[in-house]
């Protein structure tokens, strides 16, 4: 619904423009109807109708947890640059440490709510089945402790 409203509002609004412009003879009626096609033009451009349709997204525990796990990038390039820099201590390190392994429970979190809707269970195997290789350490050799 989304799609086909925010496709049509300009189609429609480029039809209200040529009809008044065409078919109306009154200046005041004219100007009033093309303005009201461009609302509806801009309307459709920058999507104003979404607000009032009911949204579509079924697995909001997943988008919440990426919109999340998007600021721990930020986050871990900011300690990054930090701690590569000039002044970078071992307070820096350990900030940049301390969000990589944040990332790796948001991952985590995330394949728990993979495919989840309201009321479904988490999406992982159950205990026991997973993959070997599995128990492999968060941190690469050269960013754990002491390195």
């Amino acid at each position: 619904m989304h799609k086909v409203l925010n496709a049509g509002l300009p189609i429609l609004g480029m039809v209200v423009v040529f009809g008044g412009v065409v078919f109306l003879e009154d200046r005041r009626t004219m100007i009033l109807v093309v303005l009201l096609g461009i609302l509806l033009i801009e309307a459709g451009v920058w999507k104003l109708s979404n607000p009032f349709l009911p949204t579509e997204r079924r697995f909001n525990e997943l988008r919440l947890e990426v919109d999340q796990f998007m600021e721990l990038v930020r986050e871990l390039n900011g300690s990054a640059v930090e701690a590569r820099g000039a002044d970078g201590d071992a307070g820096s390190w350990a900030r940049f440490r301390n969000t990589l392994a944040t990332m790796h429970s948001s991952v985590e979190r995330m394949g728990h709510a993979a495919a989840r809707g309201p009321g479904d269970p988490p999406t992982m195997p159950p205990a026991g089945e997973e993959e070997e290789g599995d128990d492999a350490p968060l941190l690469p050799p050269d960013l754990r402790q002491g390195a």
